[in-house]
């Protein structure tokens, strides 16, 4: 999942209904903190249409309810977080400061801090964007292998 999306997709790994877990999470680019998101960006419009709050700012107690970080209970499941280095719209410290919480929680997280590169894993030119791209792709492809491995525990499939 990307940015907006890494935050919803974020929320369902973390808070799903019995029987309806997903087995591993990636995500590109999120903010998963939005109260901090929303201390750093210049402008709360893109939250508030977001989350529909009309001219009004977002509460910050709906603010925190939307925000995976806030939202780590035991055992949540592998989770990859890719992020560029040099990205101003959201920060890098959204997902290192979700992997630290992750991890405290008992989770597996890892964190891949693409350097040069901003939001969208957008470089200074085409062939430092398709480099990030590249190397975001292969961690993606390379995590989701890992962390969907049949384990000991698990029972065959029907």
């Amino acid at each position: 999942s990307f940015s907006a999306g890494a935050q919803f997709g974020a929320l369902q790994a973390l808070n799903c209904p019995a029987g309806t877990c997903v087995r591993a999470f990636a995500g590109w680019f999120g903010a998963y903190d939005l109260p901090a998101y929303a201390r750093h960006t210049s402008s709360d419009a893109s939250l508030r249409q977001l989350f529909r709050c009309g001219p009004q700012p977002c509460t910050a107690a709906m603010l925190q309810a939307a925000s995976p970080i806030h939202q780590v209970g035991r055992a949540p499941p592998p989770i990859l977080l890719v992020h560029g280095q040099n990205d101003a719209q959201v920060l890098p410290s959204q997902a290192e400061t979700f992997a630290e919480r992750l991890r405290a929680a008992g989770g597996e997280v890892e964190l891949q801090l693409i350097p040069g590169v901003g939001h969208g894993l957008v470089g200074a030119s085409a062939a430092a964007t398709r480099a990030a791209l590249t190397q975001a792709l292969t961690a993606t492809f390379d995590f989701f292998d890992r962390a969907l491995q049949p384990r000991a525990t698990d029972s065959p499939p029907r």
